[in-house]
C-alpha cells in the first residue's frame, strides 16, 4: 500500500516462509572475500550474523536499520533510538523511511558505508 503497487510473488513467498533476505558467503573460490544479500523484503542491518544478513563491524544489542525492496526502490528504515543512523550526513528519524539511491553514504553509529549497486569482486 505504501507505494501504490499490487504485491509480488516473491513478497508472498517471503512472507509465507518468514525468509526476508539470505546471505550467500563464498566457501571456495575468494572464501571470506565475497558475500551476497538477497532481499526479498527486507534485510537487518546490525551485529548478529544469526539474524542480520548486513552484518556491522560493531555491536549492537539491536538492529539500527533495515533495508526494503518496495516498489522497485530500497528503502532505508532506522529501527533503533540507541544507534544513530545518517544518510548523507542527515539523521534519519526512528521509524521513518528514506529512499536509497547508488553512491549515498550510510552511516550506523560510527561505522560508515556506501550503497552500491550490485557487482562481483574481480571481474573486469
Amino acid at each position: 500500500d505504501f507505494v501504490g503497487e499490487q504485491i509480488f510473488r516473491v513478497w508472498r513467498l517471503a512472507h509465507q516462509s518468514k525468509i526476508n533476505a539470505v546471505r550467500i558467503d563464498r566457501a571456495e573460490n575468494l572464501s571470506g572475500a565475497e558475500s551476497y544479500v538477497l532481499i526479498y523484503g527486507a534485510a537487518l542491518i546490525g551485529s548478529s550474523s544469526a539474524t542480520c544478513p548486513i552484518t556491522l563491524t560493531s555491536t549492537y544489542a539491536e538492529p539500527p536499520a533495515r533495508i526494503l525492496y518496495m516498489g522497485r526502490v530500497f528503502w532505508l528504515e532506522r529501527l533503533s533510538e540507541s544507534v544513530a543512523v545518517r544518510v548523507n550526513e542527515q539523521e534519519v528519524a526512528c521509524r521513518s523511511l528514506v529512499p536509497l539511491s547508488p553512491g549515498m553514504t550510510l552511516r550506523f553509529g560510527d561505522e560508515e558505508v556506501v550503497f552500491n549497486r550490485a557487482k562481483q569482486m574481480h571481474l573486469d
